[in-house]
């Protein structure tokens, strides 16, 4: 069995094939082709020039070798690499005559050839499914829950605002060691490491950071030991490094690890000198713009909930299948996404742990598979599709929080590759409006 790409591949003229294309199940395609002689001798003679003009021979000026000579010699090589050719070209021909959409590799299991006459061959692949959306709207979705009290939750953001935007006062004195919330500066070494080492950043032998403890900005065991020390104090501690990759057995490090500086939050007290610092005249306008905010952030999430149960309602009343392949892809992506999510690399996870998040979410990615072909669909039918004119809209309105020209703003998307980013945003806000109106939810 051999799988080809199609993409770079002349076709050949289609009119010129015998074709026929069976339809299976789980959107599965099969190709039985036959070339006819002259097309198949022509591909033939083409690699034998091709060949000639590449091969040296004793006796014969470069690019000038007989082709007969080269067949002679090279007849096996010729025939191999000319069939390969037509066969790809053929397949694409057939594929793209009758308006298939491979979504998967196009596999070969069967060439039929010799030196003369025509070549017949098989071929598999699955594509795209056709969707037929019958019905876009009257679902029933059930009424969101009511407000929750949210006077708790107000309190404690207070809170964390005073601890976000305490300042730091420098500490010296050499009785206490750091706490959870300090500000720690401290050089860090591999014990032995000779004084002055190379690196930059680099200080007293070892590396130079500085962060707030409690915080995942360095391993816990790092953490652990600074707790232990005061300032100007050094120590050395064996630290827990997780493996290189997801699952991997982690490995014991001796570092030693000097306490350069601490600095401690102080603090302010919750009134209205602090509110002015937040912008807002007096503490209870602060209170007030938080209960606000966090209102909004339940309603947006609330929203969220309602278009996430609205989607799946769609799915289901225009289910239809799926190829395997799609679904496997989509699960994929779903695992890169969640080691990615981890900190890791999509190479990070074992051979053993994908297959089995693959069994796991297989149900997930089914469903994400239709979701997407359904919703792309939508936007065709409807014209949901985000216009040039939205783009340029959306992009004047980040142009404007960010105190930056629209063309500013429209070079940096471009260089990051963010542009279709965008207009998938806004083409999935058109096909949620949508949905909604259909539904009687807007």
């Amino acid at each position: 069995m051999t799988i080809i790409d199609l993409r770079r591949m002349t076709p050949v003229d289609a009119k010129r094939l015998q074709a026929t294309v069976t339809e299976a199940e789980h959107c599965m395609r099969f190709l039985e082709v036959v070339v006819p002689a002259d097309l198949a001798d022509a591909a033939r003679r083409a690699t034998s020039q091709k060949l000639a003009g590449r091969v040296r021979i004793k006796g014969f000026r470069d690019g000038k070798v007989p082709t007969g000579l080269v067949n002679q010699r090279f007849g096996t090589l010729v025939l191999e690499e000319a069939m390969d050719k037509l066969v790809r070209a053929s397949a694409l021909a057939v594929i793209k005559s009758r308006g298939l959409k491979p979504i998967s590799p196009v596999e070969v299991d069967v060439v039929e050839c010799d030196a003369e006459g025509p070549v017949t061959f098989k071929a598999s692949f699955e594509v795209a499914p056709e969707v037929e959306i019958r019905r876009v709207g009257g679902f029933v979705v059930p009424p969101p829950p009511g407000m929750p009290p949210l006077n708790g939750e107000v309190e404690r953001h207070m809170e964390h605002l005073r601890h976000e935007f305490a300042p730091l006062r420098r500490v010296d004195s050499t009785d206490e060691s750091p706490r959870v919330g300090d500000m720690v500066s401290v050089v860090v070494a591999h014990a032995g490491e000779e004084e002055g080492g190379s690196g930059e950043e680099e200080d007293e032998g070892g590396r130079s950071y500085s962060f707030i403890l409690g915080s995942d900005q360095a391993l816990p065991g790092v953490q652990d030991a600074i707790r232990t020390l005061t300032v100007g104090q050094e120590g050395e501690f064996d630290v827990e490094f997780p493996g290189e990759k997801a699952g991997a057995p982690g490995e014991t490090r001796r570092l030693r690890i000097r306490l350069i500086a601490r600095r401690v939050p102080e603090v302010p007290e919750l009134n209205d000198d602090f509110a002015r610092d937040m912008d807002y005249e007096t503490v209870d306008e602060l209170r007030k713009a938080v209960r606000k905010s966090l209102e909004e952030l339940h309603q947006q999430k609330l929203e969220e909930s309602r278009d996430i149960q609205l989607v799946r309602m769609l799915v289901e009343a225009n289910d239809f299948d799926v190829p395997a392949s799609l679904v496997d892809r989509v699960a994929d992506a779903i695992i890169d996404g969640i080691v990615e999510d981890s900190g890791g690399k999509p190479d990070d996870a074992s051979p053993e742990d994908r297959a089995r998040l693959k069994e796991e979410l297989m149900e997930q990615a089914e469903f994400t598979a239709k979701r997407d072909l359904l919703l792309d669909r939508l936007a065709e039918d409807h014209g949901l599709e985000a216009s040039e004119e939205e783009v340029d809209a959306k992009i004047e309105a980040i142009a404007e929080r960010a105190r930056q020209s629209p063309a500013d703003i429209y070079s940096a998307l471009q260089r990051a590759g963010n542009l279709d980013a965008i207009q998938q945003q806004l083409t999935a806000r058109n096909v949620r409006d949508f949905l909604r109106r259909q539904s009687g939810l807007h």
